[in-house]
């Protein structure tokens, strides 16, 4: 089996347009670990309030990509994520993790 990789703390704002090109290294991603706030991590790490983002919204980026990439099979969130967030993201993606099954 060909080693697999995730995608890991960042918004899917900032790369879900790279995921509509084709290549193979596609089937070999297999999960995401995004963070729940579209801000770079610059102004996250120099700002002086957390901001979490919409939790909503980032669950129903969730079930987009998965739509798209039916292989994406592990799902999380970063350090940056609450538990309300990955709430979100599994309420979310639960149906399309059912009809996989």
């Amino acid at each position: 089996m060909r080693p697999s990789f995730l995608i890991n703390c960042t918004h899917p704002k900032h790369f879900e347009s790279k995921l509509g090109e084709s290549g193979r290294f596609l089937e070999r991603l297999r999960g995401l670990r995004t963070d729940a706030s579209y801000k770079c991590h610059e102004k996250l790490d120099n700002a002086e309030e957390l901001y979490i983002g919409n939790p909503v919204q980032i669950g129903r980026q969730h079930v987009a990509l998965l739509d798209r990439h039916t292989h994406i099979n592990i799902l999380g969130g970063c350090y940056g994520n609450a538990h309300w967030q990955i709430e979100e993201i599994s309420k979310a993606s639960r149906e399309q993790f059912k009809s996989a099954a």
